[in-house]
């Protein structure tokens, strides 16, 4: 935007253009800036060629930017962290006033487990990206470019207060989201209920397990049984066993994974029903789980007519099915196991 204002103040002539005040400018209004500085040296009959490049000069810095962080987040994947320095700094030179820079940074020291350092660069995207919104005080849709770095910002800082036992400010940035963005494009409310576990508040966070079941895409398996397991630790038994029957429809994987050594590493993810998400849900959320609660859903697991239905040949893993087939699939077993039965005989 700076380079773009001393392209117009040269055309121009006029000194207030010439301001050095720092602007907060998103992607989707580029093409506004490209076609005002056109219709600007159209009226004045300026030269065509340098009021494009004004314009034009907002563009390339963002799209660098944007690949010179893609790079970085890579070179970290692989531990390689000198090359991530390197793309991350181009990618400030580039575009300084972009807050998703500051919060892959941030992502490199999570990941290392380098709070302090993760903290300090998710506070300061979040800052960043507060000053180029309008206003906290309302509502924006996912749709919005400008709020979605603070969306994220402020995401990536309650995973960090709750890797470094701050729960209860976890909990005050995942609500600010999802009253920011109803829409919670980042899925905060699905890290919220862990938040209240950790800040000592059970049925608040049942009540946000259960707000996770309504409204998505496609279902997922684990609210069903984080929810179980948060049922369990009420001794709300009978909930707790429909609640995990319900996400045995969704994966039946992931008692085992929950109570036996896996390496996550020999499992391919193919889909929210395959083996590799059930290692992954495990290896994410086994601390939701204590020894008690996981006792109780291997002798669940192992009931002979619950054994039996979860070995049907027909649902044995096909790669090659897609989402509507999951979905079809699901939605017969959960018929199979939503049997008074088979629940009063596991309760």
């Amino acid at each position: 935007m700076r380079h773009a204002l001393k392209e117009l103040h040269s055309i121009s002539g006029d000194p207030s253009t010439g301001d050095k005040r720092l602007i907060a400018i998103g992607p989707e209004l580029a093409d506004l800036v490209r076609l005002g500085l056109t219709l600007l040296e159209e009226a004045r009959g300026t030269d065509r060629a340098r009021a494009s490049k004004a314009a034009e000069a907002l563009v390339p810095y963002e799209i660098i930017a944007d690949d010179l962080v893609e790079q970085a987040m890579l070179s970290a994947e692989r531990k390689h962290l000198a090359a991530t320095r390197r793309a991350l700094d181009r990618a400030r030179k580039e575009n300084p006033f972009d807050p998703d820079i500051w919060n892959a940074d941030g992502l490199t020291h999570l990941n290392r487990r380098r709070y302090d350092e993760a903290r300090d660069l998710f506070q300061e995207a979040r800052s960043m990206a507060a000053s180029q919104l309008p206003s906290l005080h309302r509502t924006y849709p996912w749709s919005n470019l400008r709020v979605r770095p603070f969306l994220r910002a402020s995401y990536n800082l309650a995973l960090t207060s709750l890797r470094t036992k701050d729960p209860a400010r976890a909990v005050q940035l995942l609500t600010q989201c999802l009253e920011i963005c109803p829409q919670d494009g980042v899925l905060a409310r699905f890290l919220l209920p862990e938040a209240h576990l950790a800040n000592g508040q059970p049925e608040e966070a049942i009540a946000a397990y259960r707000n996770c079941l309504e409204g998505n895409l496609f279902d997922l398996p684990d609210p069903h049984f984080s929810g179980a397991a948060a049922l369990f630790s009420q001794d709300r038994i009978e909930e707790a066993t429909q609640w995990l029957l319900h996400g045995l429809a969704l994966n039946r994987h992931i008692p085992h994974a929950l109570t036996h050594p896996v390496d996550f590493l020999h499992h391919e993810f193919r889909g929210v029903d395959s083996p590799g998400y059930a290692a992954a849900y495990a290896r994410d959320h086994k601390h939701l789980w204590d020894s008690q609660a996981r006792r109780w859903i291997r002798r669940m697991h192992q009931d002979p007519t619950l054994h039996q239905i979860l070995n049907d040949p027909q649902l044995q893993d096909d790669p090659t099915l897609d989402w509507h087939a999951r979905q079809t699939r699901a939605e017969q077993l959960r018929a199979r196991l939503n049997d008074p039965q088979l629940l009063g005989r596991l309760v």
